[in-house]
């Protein structure tokens, strides 16, 4: 026996189990409820019929389950791969610092270090480290065969500062694209922009977490290249020619492996099709 409610003319708008009381005192639906077979109530339940739920199957249910399983070992892998970005930058950054302490050839003082800290962006950290490797490169002889592999490397840095800057503003996100569901680390969901303009070109938005993990190995190349260049300064300052040229061997053998990657290239490319 349902509960009606009515509108201003008399005309049922809906049935309910239970009365509807309101916070005013008032009451949405009449005192009494009708009869099932009143004949308003059936031309209502005809005009307004009610959706049939049909119970999944227990293969669908397996299917939700390892759908379920799936974006959550994504998101798991999201969250490691943003830790290892992060861990694995300081690591750059300290190279990096390492690096400009040796170009200036400052021993046993900290004012390279305080310098090089003391500039709040990586450009201009990036910038300070290239003069000082410019101007040494350009005074000292033998540090100039370096200054190739410091240049490739200060390009794929710079590079990846857009990938780093992705990774520290965005937010972990599940969409859901023809029915699956997908595990990215995106704008913040209220940049509709950015969201649509890679929906527009058949794009997953943000970065997954096999991209993650190609930003935080190529950082890690990057800054295992920056210590290499570092024992290659400080070997030339010490006057150890055995231990410049075996590091401008191990550089040079490393850039002939990477050969077959393309200098120039984003750090990271979307990696899922919607």
């Amino acid at each position: 026996m349902p509960y009606v409610q009515r509108n201003h003319k008399g005309q049922i708008v809906g049935l309910y189990a239970l009365p509807q009381p309101q916070p005013n005192g008032t009451c949405l639906t009449e005192p009494d409820p009708l009869p099932d077979d009143d004949p308003e109530v059936l031309a209502f339940r005809a005009t307004h019929p009610v959706p049939t739920v049909e119970p999944l199957t227990f293969e669908e249910m397996q299917r939700l389950n390892q759908r379920y399983e799936k974006v959550n070992k994504e998101h798991e892998e999201i969250r490691d791969g943003m830790l290892a970005t992060f861990m694995v930058w300081s690591d750059l950054e300290n190279a990096l610092c390492a690096l400009f302490y040796a170009l200036l050839n400052q021993r046993n003082s900290h004012v390279a270090h305080a310098i090089y800290f003391a500039i709040a962006s990586l450009d201009g950290r990036l910038k300070v480290v290239d003069v000082a490797f410019a101007r040494t490169a350009k005074e000292q002889p033998n540090l100039r065969p370096l200054v190739p592999f410091w240049k490739t490397t200060l390009g794929a840095i710079s590079r990846l500062k857009e990938a780093r800057n992705s990774i520290a503003h965005g937010a972990p996100i599940t969409v859901v694209v023809n029915n699956r569901p997908h595990a990215r680390l995106a704008s913040p969901f209220l940049d509709v922009q950015r969201f649509e303009e890679r929906m527009d070109k058949r794009q997953l938005p943000g970065l997954s977490a096999n991209d993650l993990r190609g930003t935080a190995k190529a950082a890690r190349e990057r800054a295992d290249t920056v210590d290499e260049l570092n024992r290659a300064v400080i070997a030339m300052w010490d006057g150890d020619d055995a231990t410049l040229q075996q590091t401008l061997a191990r550089l040079a053998a490393g850039q002939r492996k990477k050969g077959h990657e393309q200098e120039g290239a984003s750090p990271f490319e979307p990696s899922d099709p919607p």
